[in-house]
């Protein structure tokens, strides 16, 4: 399965070794195939991910004009935040092979994923797992994704309308977004792949 991840270029003296980590674990304990949007240019870290096996995409989310407009109106919108969390919703215009990715935040670790189960995951739109209480399923978090990339391309365009209609009310940025966009309708990825440390083993 293709697993996809993404950050902001400016946040990249932090990010990096997230990234780092993230890959190291998923190298070692997954047949994940690994690609990277960087909302950037090339750069010695995206040299070393193409290094390492990673597939990189340079690219920006297609609101990042409007994003930049509304920073300058508005001088405390984290726009280094805004600017790697939607790059979540271009993997569907980035994608055209495999009907199913994963996708994941930079502050991950993977343990050993039984390939064969993560496959079954299939959801209509996509799946998500709890944010802070594992029993909450009301409050998603979209930090570990599974994506129907076919279904989830048709929504591209209301969702970016969605942000744009919506911009001082979404304090998560993309994750906000899907919890009230999709409401109701998006699907439960079990809890064990985006498992927090507060949790327990």
């Amino acid at each position: 399965m293709k697993w996809y991840f993404g950050y902001n270029q400016d946040t990249e003296r932090t990010q990096f070794p997230l990234v780092q980590m993230a890959l190291f674990t998923a190298l070692k304990n997954t047949s994940l195939e690994p690609h990277c949007i960087i909302s950037g240019s090339p750069s010695p870290c995206s040299e070393w991910l193409e290094r390492h096996g990673v597939r990189v995409h340079f690219r920006d989310t297609q609101i990042i004009s409007e994003l930049m407009k509304y920073k300058a109106a508005n001088p405390g919108y984290n726009i280094n935040s805004a600017k790697g969390a939607y790059l979540r919703f271009e993997i569907p215009l980035i994608e055209v092979e495999d009907k199913y990715v994963l996708y994941t935040d930079t502050d991950v670790m993977f343990n050993h994923i039984n390939n064969i189960e993560l496959l079954c995951v299939r959801p209509k739109i996509f799946a998500m797992a709890p944010e802070f209480d594992i029993k909450d399923w009301e409050n998603p978090n979209s930090g570990v994704m599974i994506i129907n990339v076919q279904v989830f391309r048709r929504y591209i365009d209301q969702l970016y309308s969605y942000v744009l209609d919506n911009l001082p009310n979404l304090m998560a940025h993309d994750q906000t977004v899907l919890a009230k966009f999709f409401k109701g309708k998006w699907g439960k990825l079990p809890a064990k792949y985006n498992w927090k440390p507060y949790w327990g083993y």
